[in-house]
């Protein structure tokens, strides 16, 4: 049987890093971006071995979102 999602989460921080609010800060600046998330437009997230997207939601000025070579298994939580 697959693994309940309670295992999943746990598990997360095994299989890489999770996108939090303090990582995709982390990401953007590393980037040349802002700490403020919606004055961002662009953010690289490709190669960071993430597995979820997630966190995003105060990202609302974002155009561009680059996350090749990562390991997500279902692109979800870009709703808006």
């Amino acid at each position: 049987s697959p693994p309940s999602l309670e295992a999943e989460e746990a598990n997360e921080t095994e299989n890489g890093p999770r996108m939090t609010p303090s990582e995709l800060q982390k990401v953007a600046l590393s980037n040349g971006g802002y700490s403020t998330p919606y004055l961002n437009d662009t953010l690289f997230l490709s190669f960071g071995g993430y597995r979820r997207i997630e966190s995003l939601e105060a990202y609302t000025g974002l155009k561009a979102l680059y996350g090749e070579s990562n390991g997500f298994a279902v692109l979800e939580g870009l709703s808006e």
